[in-house]
This record gives structure tokens, sequence and C-alpha cells, in this order.
């Protein structure tokens, strides 16, 4: 009987305190590429730095040129990455508990000078292109990030839709884990890229980013912001 009862009291207690804890810690994540041809780089270093404190976690871009950092306290970082004697450095990157923010690094390879921007500068959402080795001249592609605007964690699972008249019908994808996708072998022409996905409470939200040139040999980076908040 004595077991029994102690039994069911470790068990109650169980159910207690199931309630899960607030986190205290944040994440860093990204993707470590070429700036000119889109490449992702395995084996940079990265030196993810909180204000205040003097010496920086160290962290390696994988073989898919991916890195991230956890269990880092709230706060305001530099992340400075480094490759092939190129250095650049991320400023004001704020993480906050409980979220992973995403902080792509592109690097301008060849060129030794280091280089210093803003997280979150008034370019972020700029469309960029690469033009990959080997590429087909003939088509062209797209590619991008879902991100949310006030937290800066990707958002994976949000259906991304690409028209153009140089299309026949539209093409869709799904963002992966990390909140990208890619829609290759695209004729040149101008497109137009949306992305919707649903948010408890919130219902549908969508953004759409418009007159893209895609050509021929070239990707197109579309970055876009989603707000969750409304």
């Amino acid at each position: 009987m004595r077991v029994r009862l102690a039994l069911l009291i470790v068990i109650a207690g169980c159910h207690h305190g199931s309630v899960p804890a607030a986190p205290t810690t944040g994440a860093i994540a990204g993707l470590v590429r070429d700036q000119d041809t889109g490449t992702a780089i395995a084996r940079a270093q990265l030196a993810i730095q909180r204000d205040g404190t003097l010496t920086p976690a160290l962290v390696t871009s994988g073989d898919d040129g991916l890195y991230d950092l956890d269990h880092l306290a709230p706060g305001r970082y530099d992340v400075t990455a480094t490759y092939a004697g190129v250095t650049l450095e991320i400023r004001g990157v704020t993480v906050t508990a409980g979220h992973v923010v995403a902080c792509d690094v592109d690097l301008a390879l060849g060129r030794p000078e280091a280089q210093h921007v803003d997280f979150g500068d008034a370019h972020e959402g700029d469309v960029r292109h690469y033009t990959p080795a080997n590429a087909d001249p003939k088509a062209g592609a797209l590619e991008g990030t879902v991100t949310d605007s006030a937290t800066r964690e990707r958002v994976p699972g949000a259906i991304v839709t690409a028209t153009s008249p140089a299309l026949t019908q539209a093409m869709q994808v799904i963002t992966d884990d990390r909140g990208r996708f890619t829609i290759a072998a695209l004729p040149p022409g101008t497109y137009s890229v949306s992305a919707y996905y649903t948010v408890a409470k919130h219902g549908t939200i969508s953004v759409e980013h418009n007159l893209i040139p895609v050509r021929g040999g070239e990707t197109a980076v579309v970055p876009l912001f989603v707000e969750t908040e409304q």
C-alpha cells in the first residue's frame, strides 16, 4: 500500500509539473555563400559575439553552407564570417528567447578588404541576382526565403507561387524547414512571387513581390517578409 501510494504521488507530481518552462535562450542560424555565384560555402568560420562579452562563440558552416548556434542568451550580437581571407561582419543581430533569428552571409570572394554591414538594413528586402557556375544560359531560376518580419524567424511550410506571362501556368513550391524555396528551369521573363500560410487565430497571411526579372543563366533571390501580428 505504501509503495502504491508513493507511486500515485509521483505520477500526480509529474502531471502537475507537465507545463513546459518558458524558454530562456535563442539561436542564430543561416547560410554562407558566394556573393557572385550563390554557391554554398563549406567550412567558413563564424564568430558570434554578444555585446559586452570578450570571447565569441565559434561555429563552422557545414558542407551545405548552413550553420546554427543555439543556447544564446538574449541580446545584441555581431556575426563575423571568415573564409579564404575574406571577412564580413554583420552587426546588430538581436536574439530573443525562444526564437531562431535568420542571418545569411554573402561573402565577396576574392576581395580581401574587410566588410561591415548592419543587420536588417534598408536593402535587406532587395532582390539580388547570382550567376551560378555551369548554369543553363537559356533558363533562369528563383530562390528565396520567407521570414517573419518581427521575430526574424524563417517560416517553413509557406506556399510560394510564381506567375509570369512567360509561363503557361503558375508554379508552386513549399518552403523547407529553414523557410527556403527554389523554383528552377524557368523561361526568362518578368515574374511575380507570392507566399501565403495559415497562422492560428489570424487566418491566411500573404505577401507578394512583383516585377522580378529572371534572365537566362541567372538566379534571382527573392526575400519575402510577412507579419504574423495583426
